[in-house]
């Protein structure tokens, strides 16, 4: 049973974590305690600044709120994956027809995205133990503690997760077949939010004085953070461990939750799972075309062709943008709360520079899936390469629709600040024009990695990424471009005034202009030499 398991967990790992020689792996450690001491050394910075400047009480209900906060959110990370693995993904028929248990294909799914949670915790989690017990006082069993949830929390977190893809399951199945649904929710979702928002803006006063209201605001976060706690459930029985608070009978609590998770996912999620993957939806397909196919031009026919793929799946398509939904709320909020507060030169610079991190950051995170835009053809790939068209045509069918669409939603959110009155005219015309043009060069530029590193094996093989090197090179290379363009763009503004706005959008033109040489140049290369 154990090699069985171990050789369809390496099957799904496939070459993540696969080394040619002893000296890639050394190299690979290098790199991966590399990353941990930068983690460890940021976590360290955070925490010192937090308690010894900004004077934010560090003790056990910080940890408690940090680590159920962390472990929610890697519980909705992990359902959304699990359930992409466990129901949607291509790579099911493949496993079942190895010589294996359908329970040990089961928990196989369940082991690898074990292993990706518990790297996770390795650089995230133990730097934050480790820089707590630094700066706080603590027994050494603290530290003893720690390395040993850093194994037993991604447990709990998996186990959970594959529950919960249940209904998030059949919630999908729900908003695939109905979309308005889905969009009528999300839109609901957003005049809520918005309607909050406001009221609780509308008590900020003005003018607002932080320093006279420092000690409120402070205590008003502990406030947060304790009530917040109150929701911690089992992670409470953790923070009380680490600090030796019933260890022996809080031990026991969180091995018999785990074992119940486990019992629960054997007699739901496994015998569903089986039961998903062997029913067939190969004749399952209702709709019927009830007009003519009509000829289409060269770029109409691959544009059309993208559309077609988005309709099936708006639901899909709504997530893609969900960073961009948020933005104009963030914004608003960030504007309305500066506009209460007296500036001095250097803060409207500040301002300034905070208004184009906070927007391109979110603007070039939404841009992600674009960096999977070739990747998505999988083993269609072959005909699309064939397809009697220019390569150019392809590529930029494969990228309208994410320009039109981020592009209406980067001027409704500054119509909105122009609206409310948290932007001037100007301002807010500015910041449109470089939103966009840097939004163009970005999207440009996630494409060109797909370009570059196509992932069409995998997506043929399981329907869906995880942990996909485009992804995050695309989101890491959109944050930096973010704070750079936040920094200048600040600088500029307090030596020059207003026109630090024109040299930023000279600086955002040759952004992008830059980008669609590059992309160009790449595409001619390398588009003709990708193979399935």
């Amino acid at each position: 049973m154990f090699n069985r398991m171990k050789t369809l967990v390496l099957l799904q790992l496939d070459n993540r974590y696969r080394y040619k020689s002893k000296r890639a792996l050394i190299a690979k450690l290098a790199v991966k305690t590399g990353v941990f001491a930068v983690c460890t050394l940021v976590m360290f910075g955070v925490l010192y600044l937090l308690k010894y400047v900004v004077n934010l009480p560090v003790t056990k209900d910080f940890l408690l709120f940090v680590l159920a906060l962390s472990q929610y959110v890697g519980i909705a990370v992990t359902t959304i994956g699990l359930k992409r693995a466990l129901y949607d993904s291509n790579d099911n028929a493949i496993l079942f027809a190895f010589p294996a248990k359908h329970s040990e294909v089961f928990y196989s799914k369940l082991a690898v995205f074990y292993i990706g949670e518990f790297s996770k915790s390795l650089f995230f989690l133990l730097p934050l133990f480790l820089v707590f017990g630094f700066l706080t006082p603590v027994s050494a069993w603290f530290f003893v503690n720690s390395a040993l949830m850093i194994f037993v929390l991604p447990t709990l977190t998996v186990l959970i997760a594959a529950l919960l893809c249940i209904p998030l399951m059949y919630l999908s199945k729900l908003f695939r077949r109905f979309p308005a649904v889905y969009a009528v929710l999300l839109v609901a979702v957003a005049v809520l939010l918005f309607a909050g928002l406001t009221s609780l803006l509308v008590k900020v006063p003005k003018p607002l004085r932080i320093v006279a209201v420092y000690n409120t605001i402070i205590n008003g976060i502990v406030k947060v953070i304790v009530n917040s706690n109150r929701f911690a459930l089992f992670y409470s029985f953790a923070a009380d461990i680490l600090f030796l608070k019933n260890v022996g009978l809080n031990w026991l609590f969180l091995l018999a939750l785990s074992a119940a998770l486990l019992v629960c996912n054997y007699f739901l999620a496994r015998p569903l799972f089986f039961r998903m993957v062997a029913s067939s939806s190969e004749n399952a397909v209702e709709k019927k075309h009830r007009t003519d196919y009509k000829t289409k031009g060269e770029f109409g026919a691959f544009l059309f062709k993208e559309l077609t793929l988005a309709k099936r799946n708006i639901g899909r398509v709504l997530n893609n943008y969900l960073l961009l939904f948020v933005m104009p709320f963030l914004m608003y909020s960030v504007n309305h709360i500066f506009g209460s507060i007296e500036l001095s030169s250097r803060g409207n610079a500040l301002v300034f520079g905070v208004n184009m991190l906070i927007g391109l950051a979110f603007v070039t995170a939404s841009n992600s899936h674009t960096a999977t835009a070739l990747s998505e053809e999988g083993g269609e790939f072959v005909l699309l390469k064939t397809a009697p068209g220019r390569t150019y045509k392809i590529a930029f069918a494969k990228i309208v629709s994410n320009l039109v669409v981020s592009s209406a939603i980067i001027v409704v959110t500054s119509a909105l600040m122009f609206a409310f009155g948290s932007l001037a005219a100007a301002d807010a015309v500015f910041l449109v024009l470089c939103y966009l043009f840097v939004n163009v060069g970005h999207i440009l530029w996630s494409l060109e990695l797909d370009i570059k590193n196509p992932q069409l094996r995998e997506f043929a093989s399981t329907g869906h990424f995880q942990n996909n090197k485009n992804v995050s090179a695309s989101i890491v290379f959109g944050l930096v471009t973010a704070l750079l363009f936040g920094a200048v763009s600040a600088v500029l503004y307090f030596f020059m005034g207003v026109w630090s706005q024109m040299i930023t959008l000279a600086l955002a033109l040759i952004f992008v202009a830059g980008r669609f040489y590059l992309f160009n140049l790449n595409m001619k290369c390398l588009f003709e030499r990708i193979e399935f």
